[in-house]
């Protein structure tokens, strides 16, 4: 029997490092990333990239007769590299070198190979190591098996990459479970970059006629796009866009609703490509990235690779078809299934595939690429009921067949079979072109929702899209407002209040949502708000009570597994062991994969006696999961095995191991025994070095005992954070011991968890403290400042509490949050110039060299913004690329409109037009065509004044065909303005009242409207936070002030520029606009 390899090797690849994370906690709230949120706390973030250097890598090497495959555990355990042994071609684009751009949710991420997202796409910890270990089947086949706890929910996920010998495909085997104790969102997308040109072709199923984009804001015809804007992008001359060339600007693709299982790219002058295969009504979502043909993709080509070139995503997508769009996972809840990559060849694009072969239908020929050896197959073509073609032929794997015949007018249906099995049927269908539903409708404000049924649905969707500026709270309490006792917004908030550590007010509304639910009823067909209620009730250490909620909600099949799990967790507490046995087999009969209930189950048996017993139920687990922490901890390995092993952050999933009944870092009164997480945590010390919270951890579970705790205290003392802060529930109770016992860190790392808890005043008061406990520390100067800003309403003591900061650090962060601060109370230009242009030599991270040419720009210093840009090499920072050209070009703006106003037309067209080239050094781009309306419109007007009339009109009707759609809101809202005047210039005087018109009254209605959270996101990591309600009014009253403008009331215009300006300073134009009036005296 032939069998496929694996084995583990080392390779050097050149690599640009990973610069240290950020030490400070980052709690950017209002952070997005990917259209979810992208607030990266409890975890650190990169902030920077580095320089070039050879790196040795562990791989993991596995290969049969087709196919060679490398896998980097040490990077998020993604595919690196495989090629087709049979033609020698890279079907997934291989870097290399190692080097990583700004994109990730916590900074560094690197192109290239397969990379595995989820929770949410990108996946948190794509670029950190994550565990692994190698199987050799009897079959033959091997497997690479990948495992983490990720990092934002602690959720288990794993792949297995699987190689069988014979065969072309891999097989990515997939296991995503929610160890935790409350349901969770996610998706699941596999991101396969591949080698890409113009003659490289993308591929949907023939039923796909539209394409989404991210969120359904954008609709477009497939595979033929035309008469419409799609993501901002003027399609209204029709183009093939499955043909790579064909699509100029970055944007996505993803494929409408199929009944087929496949979909793939291929590269027509290399005559090579890769088909995806999975179930669709599992995996349906099919997806396309590209960076297009234009200066943002040069720039990031030159950020992601030195010499590899351009590449594409092709996404496959599992419980989502778009992003962001998640499903859920219950408690304890495991989901299962596989995804499937393989090459062709000289088939060119298939009209069908599946995982046995793919095929084409041609004029003049049917071609087959089977992979797997099949042998002699039988081949029948139909049409109108009648046999067209029947013919016998040999199919090995890897190996082309041509069928002769002639393609008839008429739809047919081909069918493949083996020893009476079918291979392949494919039916050709006329697809249908009038398919394409209207975008969505964007998510109302909370104030705008009638219905609290609505609202209730809304606060769903804000949680489980991750919604980056929204919480659901704020949907669910303005439902409440329409209806007190609306039991899902009562159950929603209880939720909410539970994971956000409010415990008596989650027992509040959990009560009377129960109330509620069974007016009527003593039996509700949901077990879900006995459950809630249990899970409040057991954090409060009311375990009596909330076992009898869980017993109660175990009354309804769906809350089975979930609830008993609970129970079990409780009796083994009591020390009640058969009725533990009893609870975890009841659990595993509803729910075999369920990941706590054989670890109760193993530790009743042990306490009982029977080892053989425990050992069978942990081993089984261990056959089924090799990576179940809990299980491996109490298999009897050595513990330095134990933790050798443990690569995917083993400060964090080493906390996570021990039984207790929720992923919380505490013993507490529900923990089987407090002795136990003495024991991994004493080992975890030895093994690894404590971290402050494991050896905070350790002192909680040795006072629970009653034993000394002073050593583990003074560990905590002087031990490193690790990568992560305090977040979970049950640190807050270890902290509060910490802090009763005179450990001086724990105010700082307990204001730290409050903050993410929202417990804003909580959070001030041990932050204050911490200043007095840590008068050294300069981050409890820092995040003091940041809660005194942004939510406790004492501005004022905001910036004397950063420089107390800066004065102790040297920190690039600390300077750059000093400058944003700066920035959001006003400050004069010139001081925010004196604070940075001394240090400008020292310099090193890109975001300050931005922030110091727009405090040349805001000072009317235009060429020394310019210069400070062009003297530094940027790096592309995803969402960023505007910040740098917004400022490149800004310079050029006042510049131009100096000239303009002095007259010198021939000047102003020259400095305008130099806006719109953005030198490689910035590493910036434009997304969208939006960005230069201003300045074409300035070229236009040049244009006009020197005499060139019909060279200028057709830039006005340039800018006035630009469609007013959800992009070109996002960015240039002042669209309508520009095209008012344009239309006056083109002697369309009503058009041009019409758009104002329309505008001002939409701007104006917007001015006072109350939002749900924040009024805006950043891709930044920013931490400071303005009132909505500040920003709303300065967006808007700038809009405003246009209206005037273009009305001549120019001393309205000014105070509404004036007001703008002094809530948000960030707006370059109205800077200007409210210079220039300021200087003509208004």
């Amino acid at each position: 029997m032939n069998k496929a390899s694996i084995r583990v090797e080392s390779l050097v690849i050149p690599t640009y490092p990973e610069p240290a994370k950020e030490e400070m906690p980052l709690f950017a709230e209002y952070r997005v990333h990917q259209r979810s949120t992208g607030r990266p706390y409890p975890n650190k973030a990169t902030l920077d990239v580095d320089h070039r250097q050879d790196k040795t890598y562990t791989v993991v090497h596995m290969e049969n007769e087709y196919l060679d495959v490398l896998i980097m555990p040490e990077i998020g355990g993604k595919i690196y590299a495989a090629k087709d042994k049979t033609t020698g071609y890279d079907f997934f684009y291989r870097q290399h070198v190692v080097k990583p751009g700004l994109i990730g949710a916590f900074g560094s991420w690197v192109s290239g190979g397969v990379e595995f997202n989820w929770p949410f796409h990108h996946r948190p910890s794509s670029f950190l190591p994550c565990d692994y270990a190698l199987e050799a089947c009897e079959d033959g086949s091997v497997v690479c098996w990948l495992s983490e706890h990720d990092p934002i929910d602690r959720m288990k996920g794993m792949v297995g990459v699987v190689l069988r010998p014979g065969a072309t495909y891999l097989e990515t085997r997939v296991k995503l479970c929610n160890r935790t104790e409350t349901t969770k969102s996610f998706l699941w997308w596999e991101n396969a970059a591949v080698p890409v040109n113009e003659q490289y072709q993308i591929f949907f199923p023939k039923d796909v006629t539209y394409v989404n984009f991210h969120y359904l804001d954008s609709r477009t015809s497939y595979p033929i796009a035309g008469d419409t804007t799609y993501n901002g992008i003027d399609m209204k001359t029709a183009r093939d866009i499955s043909m790579h060339k064909n699509t100029h600007d970055a944007t996505s693709y993803f494929a409408c609703a199929s009944k087929y299982d496949f979909f793939g790219g291929y590269d027509h002058g290399k005559q090579c490509g890769v088909v995806h295969i999975a179930d669709h009504h599992i995996s349906p979502g099919k997806k396309m990235f590209t960076w297009g043909y234009n200066q943002l993709s040069k720039n990031w080509e030159n950020t992601l690779t030195d010499t590899d070139g351009q590449y594409a995503e092709l996404m496959a997508g599992s419980y989502t078809d778009n992003q962001p769009n998640f499903s859920w996972l219950e408690p304890y809840e495991t989901k299962e299934f596989s995804q499937y990559w393989y090459p062709i060849s000289k088939i060119g694009i298939p009209d069908y595939a599946n995982l046995r072969c793919a095929l084409a239908l041609r004029g003049d020929q049917i071609l087959i690429e089977p992979t797997e050896t099949l042998g002699e197959v039988h081949v029948e073509v139909r049409a109108d009921g009648k046999v067209l073609l029947a013919t016998t032929v040999a199919l090995n794997a890897a190996e082309p067949v041509s069928v002769a015949w002639q393609k008839p007018d008429a739809l047919v249906t081909i069918t493949i079979t083996a020893n009476g099995k079918t291979i392949a049927s494919y039916t050709e269908e006329k697809p249908d072109n009038l398919k394409k539903p209207p975008v969505k409708d964007p998510m109302p404000l909370a104030a705008e929702v009638q219905s609290a049924d609505e609202l209730y649905m809304a606060g769903l969707h804000v949680e489980q899209y991750r919604d980056p500026a929204v919480m659901p709270d704020a949907y669910f309490l303005e439902g409440l407002k329409r209806d007190p006792q609306h039991a899902g917004c009562l159950l929603g908030m209880a939720a909410y209040c539970y994971r956000m550590a409010r415990l008596s007010e989650a027992e509040t509304y959990a009560r009377r949502a129960i109330k509620r639910l069974t007016k009527f009823n003593a039996r509700i067909p949901s077990g879900d708000a006995y459950y809630q209620l249990g899970l409040i009730l057991e954090a409060e250490g009311k375990t009596d009570e909330a076992y009898d909620y869980y017993r109660q909600a175990a009354w309804v099949g769906s809350s089975v597994s979930k609830a008993m799990t609970r129970a079990a967790c409780i009796d083994l507490a009591r020390e009640d062991y058969e009725e533990a046995i009893a609870h975890a087999k009841q659990v595993l009969t509803h729910d075999a994969k369920n990941p706590l209930a054989p670890v109760v189950l193993a530790l009743s048996y042990r306490a009982l006696g029977e080892t053989e017993k425990a050992d069978d139920v942990i081993e089984a687990g261990r056959q089924d999961d090799c990576f179940h922490m809990l299980l491996r901890w109490l298999s009897g390995m050595s513990e330095a095995h134990f933790f050798s092993k443990m690569d995917s952050e083993p400060a964090q999933t080493t906390p996570a191991t021990k039984p207790a009944p929720t992923d919380s870092a505490a013993p507490t009164t529900a923990s089987p025994k407090p002795a136990q997480t003495e024991k991994l945590l004493t080992s975890f010390g030895a093994h690894c070095g404590h971290t402050v919270m494991t050896a905070l951890t350790l002192a909680y579970a040795l006072h629970l005992q009653g034993k000394p705790e002073d050593d583990a205290l003074a560990a905590a003392e002087t031990a490193p954070v690790g990568d992560t802060f305090p977040v979970r529930l049950g640190e807050i109770a270890v902290l509060q011991h910490a802090l009763a016992s005179g450990v001086k860190r724990a105010a700082f790392l307990l204001g730290c968890e409050y903050y993410d808890k929202r417990q804003y005043e909580l959070a001030g008061k041990l932050f204050e403290q911490s200043t007095h406990d840590e008068p050294d520390n300069y981050m409890t100067y820092r995040s003091l400042s940041i809660a005194c800003f942004s939510h406790l309403n004492r501005k004022a003591e905001a910036m004397p509490l950063m420089q107390k900061a800066l004065s102790m650090t040297d920190s690039e962060e600390v300077l750059y949050e000093t400058v944003i601060l700066m920035d959001q109370q006003n400050a004069a230009p010139e001081d925010k110039i004196a604070l940075l242009a001394p240090r400008a030599a020292s310099m090193h991270r890109d975001d300050l060299f931005v922030e110091l040419a727009k405090a040349y720009n805001q000072a009317r210093q235009p060429e020394k913004a310019r210069e400070t840009l062009l003297g530094h090499v940027f790096t592309a920072c995803e969402g960023g690329e505007h910040a740098i050209a917004d400022q490149y070009m800004c310079s050029f703006f006042q510049q131009g409109m100096q000239a303009e106003a002095a007259g010198d037309f021939e000047t102003a067209l020259s400095v305008f037009r130099q806006a719109l080239t953005l030198p490689a050094t910035l590493g910036a781009g434009i997304w969208n065509r939006c960005k230069y309306v201003p300045y074409q419109y300035q070229i236009a007007v040049c244009l006009e004044k020197l005499g060139k009339k019909a060279e200028a009109d057709e830039i006005f009707r340039t800018i006035l065909d630009i469609e007013i759609e959800f992009f070109s809101k996002m960015h240039l809202r002042e669209l309508p303005w520009y095209q008012a005047l344009s239309a006056e210039h083109l002697g369309l005087q009503q058009k041009a009242w019409n758009l104002m018109g329309k505008a001002k009254r939409i701007w104006t209605a917007e001015l006072d409207k109350v939002d749900t959270g924040f009024f805006a996101t950043t891709p930044f990591f920013i931490s400071f936070a303005q009132p909505a309600s500040e920003l709303r009014r300065a967006y808007y009253g700038y809009l405003l002030g246009l209206v005037s403008l273009y009305e001549g009331e120019n001393e309205q215009a000014a105070e509404w520029f004036r007001a703008s300006s002094a809530r948000n300073s960030d707006n370059m134009f109205c800077q200007y606009f409210k210079n220039t009036l300021t200087d003509q005296g208004f």
